[in-house]
Order: structure tokens, then C-alpha cells, then sequence
């Protein structure tokens, strides 16, 4: 696994722990979606 995708992962339950979770997990919904959309650009060399 990635680094970034572990400490993202962190993160999230650091995250669970401190927010309320109506707001916690639309935010997480949300950056699923964009990295998914993000990745999908082809790289340059």
C-alpha cells in the first residue's frame, strides 16, 4: 500500500473521533470520489 493511503486512513478515524459523523462522512464520500476522478488523468512521462 501507499504511505499517503495509510496515513489517510489514519486520518479518517482520527477524524470519526473528533467530528460528529453527519459531517465526517460526506467529507470522506467526497475525497473518494475526487481521488478516483484525480487518478484518472493519464500521467505524463
Amino acid at each position: 500500500m501507499k504511505k499517503s493511503v495509510i496515513v489517510g486512513e489514519v486520518a479518517d478515524v482520527a477524524t470519526y473521533a473528533f467530528g460528529p459523523t453527519i459531517v465526517v462522512t460526506p467529507l470522506g464520500a467526497l475525497s473518494i470520489i475526487i481521488r478516483h476522478e484525480t487518478s484518472s488523468f493519464p500521467k505524463e512521462l
